[in-house]
């Protein structure tokens, strides 16, 4: 299945090479993407004025996207953002390929614990830097 080359579907082609890479390192392929850009247009609602700046300026500053996604989750759990962020996991979760990245991982006792220890002063860290941030995204370009 290939959709229109239309400036919407190159939008949504870009965040979902940006989001994938975030979440496990790599740009999807063809197949995946495409499967996104029909997935937004089917089940996603445009969002506000603000949540539409906010992917946009994810996409631009895609470094910045796990202080945003941290803060988002926090902060605006239901934004367009997030709700993006959560159609690419599973999306990504449902192929061969990207499957393992969302299997958990053996570890020890100790290690689950400095695991947990670490996983939350980074959540920390992106909420709180993503804050500041996310009041920076969601004002509209003009």
């Amino acid at each position: 299945m290939v959709l229109p080359n239309d400036e919407e579907s190159e939008e949504l082609r870009a965040e979902v090479r940006v989001f994938a890479t975030y979440l496990v390192g790599t740009a999807p392929e063809l197949s995946l993407s495409e499967r996104y850009v029909a997935a937004c247009r089917k089940l996603l609602e445009p969002g506000t004025e603000a949540e539409q700046a906010a992917v946009a300026w994810a996409v631009r500053h895609p470094g910045a996207l796990a202080h945003l996604d941290g803060a988002a989750g926090l902060l605006r759990p239901d934004s367009l953002l997030r709700r993006k962020l959560l159609l690419v996991a599973a999306l990504l979760e449902a192929t061969p390929r990207h499957a393992d990245a969302f299997l958990p991982v053996r570890s020890s006792a100790p290690g689950l614990v400095l695991r947990l220890a670490w996983t939350g002063i980074a959540a920390a860290y992106h909420a709180l830097v993503g804050a500041v941030l996310l009041r920076i995204a969601e004002r509209p370009q003009a």
